[in-house]
């Protein structure tokens, strides 16, 4: 059983849009040889159902020699296999609210450019998983200064640097 994509994968106080498992299926040498750091990841599928990966890299043999290489200067990029669990379900409310506590936490990563109040603001009117996905993507992801200018008439403060 896997979600169904894309999903919204929250990190800490972090998250990001991942549109296909191929984004998930390659990792480093060095991230296979060291412990899991995403213990508290979750992802929140476009079915809202909240799921927990992990990665199967027992196809790699990790030799001394490669963690070695790994932790210097060879730390060659492997596929793995993704191992999903389902771990329940969530709804359009909890989900804007991770996302909102995400923005609001954020420390000029996600909200380089605009401020996390106006993408709060236009994803209250999102009713669907695809709206958030819309709205993250136009604001966050996938800005276009130009377009953003255009449509809201320059009534939108983005910042520069």
């Amino acid at each position: 059983m896997t979600p169904n994509f894309p999903i919204i994968s929250f990190h800490k106080n972090q998250f990001q849009i991942i549109q296909s498992e191929e984004y998930l299926s390659h990792t480093t040498i060095l991230a296979l040889s060291s412990p899991a750091e995403h213990i508290d990841n979750y992802e929140i599928d476009s079915n809202l159902d909240k799921w927990k990966y992990g990665i199967d890299g027992s196809n790699h043999k990790l030799t001394a020699w490669k963690k070695f290489l790994a932790k210097t200067f060879y730390n060659p990029v492997v596929k793995v296999n993704i191992v999903w669990k389902k771990i329940g379900s969530s709804n359009i409310k909890a989900l804007k609210e991770n996302i909102y506590k995400c923005l609001e936490m954020d420390d000029d990563i996600l909200t380089q450019f605009i401020d996390a109040q106006t993408i709060i603001k236009h994803l209250t009117s999102a009713q669907t998983f695809n709206d958030i996905c819309d709205t993250i993507n136009k604001f966050i992801f996938e800005l276009d200064v130009e377009e953003l200018y255009k449509e809201f008439d320059e009534d939108l403060e983005i910042r520069s640097y």
